[in-house]
C-alpha cells in the first residue's frame, strides 16, 4: 500500500494516545498549580550566634566549644520559645515549635532558624529568640566556672521568597504524575478497546481477507458524489485495489451476484458501494447496481440521473423493458430506490417482481451489486441474502466493535451467504494484508461455519493481469482459498 498513507495512518493512530497523554499531563500540572496556590506559604529567617570563652586551647575556650551543642539544644526548648514570643509580642502558638538551632562540630557558631507564615514575622521571631538566649544564657550558666558568653553575630532580615511551596517542583511532580496516569489509562484503554482498526487485526479477528482500505472520504466529498471522489488518486487507487483483490479471490466461478452490506449503518457505505461499482465498470464489465436499502436510500445522491426511474417505478411498470429503465453511464447501470418506511420496504423486497428483477438484471450483467442495509440493523438482509451468491461486508475502522463484526459475519454464514472479504472504510491502520486465510486458532474464532470464496464471472479474470499477477500465481491463490 501507499507509504504516505501508512505514515498518515500511523499519525492518526497516535493522535488519540498523544491527546490522552497531553490531557493527563495538563491535568497533573493544573492539580499541582492548585496545590501550590492553596498551600500556605512558609518563610524562613536565620540569625547566627557566637559562643566565646577564653583563649583558644584554654580551659574556658574548651568549655565554650563543648557547650555549643547544649546551647543549640537549649535554643529549641519551650522556655526560649515562650521568652521569644513575649519579647516579640506574638501568641505562644506561633513561636513554640517554630525555632530550630544547628551547629557544626569544631565550630562555636550556632544558627537559629524560625519559620512563620509571613516574612517579617519569621525575622522577628528568630531575632527575639537570639536576643532572649544571649541575655539569659549567662544566668543559666552562672554556676559554671569560666562560663562562656553569647554574642549575636548576624540579625535576621525578612526573606524575599517563601521556602514552601516550591512551584517548579510541584509542577514537575504534577506533570510526571499526570504522565504516568495517562500512560496507565492509555494501556487500560487499549486493553479494553475492542474496536477494529487495521487490516491485519481485522483478518485475524474475523478470519476473512481484506479487499482494501478506503480512506479520505470527508463529508463534503460525500455530498459531491461518488464520481467526484473517484477522481481523487488515493480513493481511486484503493478502489482499484479492492476490485483486483476481489477478482483474485473470486475468479473461478460463474456466480455474479454480490451483496454489499455492513455491520452497522454508516453514512459512507452508499458512497463506498457506488465507488466499488465505478471501479468494476471501469474495467469494461457490464455492472448493474440495485439499491436494496429502501429505508434510507442514498444511491440517487451519487447518481442523480437515476431519479427519473426509481426501483419502485420499475417494479410497478411491467411494460417498459429493463434496460430502458436503468441509467447506463458507460458500462454501469444503476437502479436507485426511493426512501420508504420499513413495512413497505419489507413487502417490496419480498415481492415476486423484485426477485424477477434481480434475475433479469443478473442475466444482462457480468456483475450484479445489491446495496443492502447493515446486517445488525435490518431484517431485510435475510431476504436479500437469498437472492445473492456472496457478500462483501464493510467495516469502519476505529468504530466497529469486534464482537459486533463477528456477530454480523456469523449471521451471514447462518443465512448460507459466503463472504468474499472485508472492505475497510476510513482505515486507521495501513498494515499490508494477505490474500490468503489466517492460520492461527485465534483467527478462526467465527469460522464455525467456514466461509467459502465464491468467484464471479470469467470476465473478471482480466483484473488479474492489471494487478500484475500471472496465471500461476492465480492458480496458487485459488488452491489456498477455495
Amino acid at each position: 500500500m501507499n507509504t504516505s498513507l501508512g505514515v498518515a495512518a500511523a499519525l492518526h493512530r497516535g493522535r488519540l494516545t498523544a491527546g490522552i497523554l497531553l490531557l493527563a499531563v495538563c491535568a497533573g500540572v493544573g492539580g499541582a498549580h492548585a496545590v501550590t496556590v492553596l498551600t500556605p506559604k512558609t518563610y524562613e529567617a536565620q540569625a547566627s550566634m557566637l559562643i566565646t570563652g577564653g583563649a583558644a586551647g584554654s580551659p574556658s575556650g574548651i568549655l565554650a566549644q563543648s557547650l555549643v551543642p547544649t546551647i543549640a539544644r537549649l535554643a529549641e526548648t519551650r522556655e526560649v520559645a515562650l521568652g521569644a514570643a513575649t519579647q516579640a509580642g506574638l501568641p505562644d502558638s506561633q513561636v513554640i515549635g517554630h525555632i530550630t538551632a544547628a551547629s557544626q562540630p569544631g565550630m562555636q557558631i550556632i544558627t537559629l532558624t524560625a519559620r512563620a507564615g509571613a516574612a517579617e514575622k519569621s525575622a522577628t521571631i528568630v531575632n527575639a529568640a537570639a536576643h532572649f538566649l544571649s541575655t539569659n544564657l549567662p544566668t543559666w550558666l552562672s554556676k559554671e566556672k569560666d562560663a562562656p558568653t553569647v554574642q549575636v553575630l548576624d540579625k535576621a532580615t525578612s526573606p524575599m521568597r517563601p521556602v514552601t511551596p516550591i512551584p517548579l517542583l510541584n509542577y514537575a511532580l504534577g506533570g510526571l504524575l499526570g504522565l504516568l496516569t495517562g500512560i496507565g489509562f492509555t494501556s487500560m484503554h487499549r486493553r479494553l478497546d475492542d474496536r477494529l482498526r487495521w487490516p491485519t487485526q481485522i483478518e485475524a479477528e474475523l478470519g476473512l481477507p481484506v479487499l482494501a482500505a478506503i480512506s479520505g472520504l470527508p463529508r463534503w466529498l460525500t455530498r459531491r458524489g461518488a464520481r467526484s471522489a473517484y477522481r481523487r488518486k488515493r480513493v481511486a487507487g484503493a478502489v482499484r485495489e479492492a476490485v483486483a483483490t476481489l477478482t483474485v479471490l473470486t475468479h473461478a466461478s460463474n456466480h455474479k451476484r454480490l451483496l454489499v452490506t455492513g455491520v452497522r449503518e454508516d453514512g459512507n457505505r452508499a458512497m463506498v458501494t457506488a465507488l466499488l461499482a465505478l471501479g468494476l465498470a471501469e474495467r469494461h464489465d457490464r455492472v448493474t447496481l440495485i439499491d436494496g436499502h429502501l429505508r434510507r436510500s442514498a444511491l440517487s445522491r451519487h447518481f442523480p440521473e437515476t431519479a427519473e426511474h426509481s426501483l419502485q417505478q420499475v417494479l410497478t411498470d411491467a411494460v417498459t423493458p429493463l434496460p430502458q429503465q436503468l441509467a447506463s453511464p458507460a458500462t454501469l447501470s444503476v437502479l436507485a430506490a426511493e426512501s420508504t418506511d420499513a413495512l413497505q420496504g419489507a413487502r417490496l423486497l419480498r415481492s415476486q417482481p423484485f426477485a424477477q428483477l434481480l434475475d433479469k438484471a443478473a442475466t444482462q450483467s457480468d456483475v450484479l451489486l445489491v446495496h443492502a442495509p447493515a446486517v445488525l440493523d435490518s431484517a431485510d438482509i435475510a431476504v436479500l441474502a437469498n437472492h445473492t451468491d456472496a457478500a462483501v461486508i464493510m467495516v469502519r475502522a476505529g468504530t466497529t466493535r469486534t464482537a459486533e463484526a463477528r456477530r454480523a459475519v456469523l449471521l451471514l454464514q447462518r443465512l448460507g451467504t459466503p463472504i468474499v472479504g472485508v472492505l475497510i472504510i476510513s482505515a486507521t491502520g495501513r498494515r499490508r494484508h494477505t490474500l490468503g486465510w489466517p492460520h492461527s486458532s485465534t483467527e478462526s474464532a467465527v469460522t464455525s461455519a467456514p466461509s467459502r470464496l465464491v468467484p464471479l464471472s470469467p470476465h473478471l479474470s482480466a483484473a488479474s493481469v492489471s494487478a500484475g499477477l500471472n496465471r500461476q500465481t492465480i492458480t496458487t491463490l485459488s488452491d489456498q482459498t477455495c
